[in-house]
């Protein structure tokens, strides 16, 4: 599932992926623009997250049932 998002002079598309397995060690590639990166299950989530992985996740969990 996609996602675009345009501003005045910023067009962004964010991709959602649902991954049923998943092992390794995740690898910041730019660190000027994040700080890190973690696994987490469905069922403990962070309080903040990007408001567009919050939507999907909530439609995912939503259809899952």
């Amino acid at each position: 599932m996609w996602q675009t998002t345009f501003g005045p002079d910023r067009h962004y598309i964010t991709l959602h992926i649902i991954a049923k397995k998943y092992s390794g060690d995740l690898k910041i590639m730019e660190p000027e623009k994040e700080d890190e990166w973690k696994w987490f299950d469905l069922d403990n989530l962070p309080n903040n997250l990007y408001s567009p992985s919050k939507q999907f996740i909530e439609t995912y969990l939503k259809r899952k049932k």
